[in-house]
């Protein structure tokens, strides 16, 4: 069908379109331009925290070296001979004599009353915490019955028969004690 045959003509229109708003065609810029803007400030940020982790490595090793320095010094003295202060063994033996309660030996021996028993020497060793006394008597009966009375009431028991010798006049005999230092006797 031909237009002008029948009678219609087309008119050709004039169409003015309107042009598309500016925002569109700089949104896509703007966005690329925020992108760079917040990739450069990781960028940045990644850069500062390498620093820091480089800088707390080097603290890390420096403190590493500074332990194993102070270990190896430590190593080192532990290894050393423990060298006691020349006045230790005095002052031990000062202590040790302070403690020696002499009271308690000599009330053992004041105390201990067995006829026909003599004492005839004793000897107090504080620092040893030892007392040893040489006593005369009839016979080993006499001297058994010394000992007991000597320790008598005492804890512990701390005389001790060390010899004995027996003559034609009688018997002689050789007691100690050893006494605890730590804990004085009553």
């Amino acid at each position: 069908m031909d237009p002008v045959a029948t009678g219609l003509a087309v008119r050709l229109l004039e169409v003015e379109f309107a042009e598309p708003p500016r925002w569109r065609s700089v949104a896509p810029w703007a966005l690329v331009a925020s992108l760079a803007v917040v990739a450069a400030g990781a960028a940045a940020w990644a850069a500062v925290v390498g620093v820091e982790l480089h800088r707390l490595r080097d603290a890390h090793a420096a403190l590493a070296a500074r332990v194993a320095r102070a270990e190896a010094g430590a190593a080192s003295a532990a290894a050393l001979p423990k060298v006691a202060p020349p006045y230790q063994a005095d002052a031990a033996a000062a202590a040790r004599s302070a403690a020696f309660d002499v009271g308690a030996v000599m009330n053992a021996l004041e105390s201990a009353q067995v006829p026909s028993v003599r004492v005839v020497a004793f000897e107090l060793s504080p620092p040893d915490g030892r007392a040893r006394v040489e006593i005369e008597s009839p016979g080993l009966e006499a001297t058994l019955q010394y000992l007991d009375a000597l320790n008598a009431g005492i804890p512990g028991r701390p005389w001790a028969l060390v010899s004995a010798q027996a003559s034609p006049t009688g018997q002689s005999a050789t007691l100690q004690s050893a006494w605890d230092v730590s804990r004085p006797m009553r």
